[in-house]
């Protein structure tokens, strides 16, 4: 439970050190109400399983490691994730892949669904499912709410990579 608690913690750290953007787009800085934000980290309780999102590809291109907030420029992306589920000494790791239309000044949430259960991965070495995947939306004007968007997860990395 300890080591549950401590990966948490350091987790949450990292995730609110990390309140710059990562700049994902090429050309010239601009204002944030001109920019659309990614946004991901870790979830969970102290027993329960935490999980902890990581953006790991934006339009093809690779972030660096333990990237959970970034800048895109309006407009439709690809996003990679990496989802990591632990509970004690247990972990399972996921990637999924989801195409995403984004809007200025807004910040997106995506949350990953809870992958399939030990006995079915274990049966299907190679898994992989299409699932509709909750992101939530919350803009400066105060729009809040949710979406769903159709995401492919699975226990490879190549579902990350933008579909030809």
């Amino acid at each position: 439970m300890r080591q549950g608690l401590a990966f948490l913690a350091v987790t949450l750290v990292v995730a609110g050190c990390n309140v710059v953007p990562h700049k994902a787009y090429e050309g010239p800085s601009r204002p944030d109400r001109e920019l659309s934000f990614l946004k991901v980290g870790a979830y969970g309780e102290e027993n329960s399983p935490v999980s902890l999102t990581a953006l790991h590809t934006i339009d093809g291109v690779e972030q660096r490691g333990g990237m959970y907030l970034a800048s895109v420029l309006p407009g439709r992306h690809f996003v990679g994730v990496t989802e990591t589920t632990r509970m004690g000494t247990y972990s399972r790791r996921q990637y999924c892949g989801f195409e995403l239309d984004t809007l200025p000044a807004c910040t997106y949430v995506p949350r990953p669904p809870r992958p399939p259960s030990d006995a079915i991965a274990r049966r299907l070495k190679d898994w992989e499912w299409s699932v509709d995947m909750p992101v939530s939306l919350e803009c400066r004007d105060g729009a809040e709410f949710q979406v769903r968007i159709t995401a492919r997860c699975g226990s490879s990395p190549k579902l990350m990579e933008k579909p030809r």
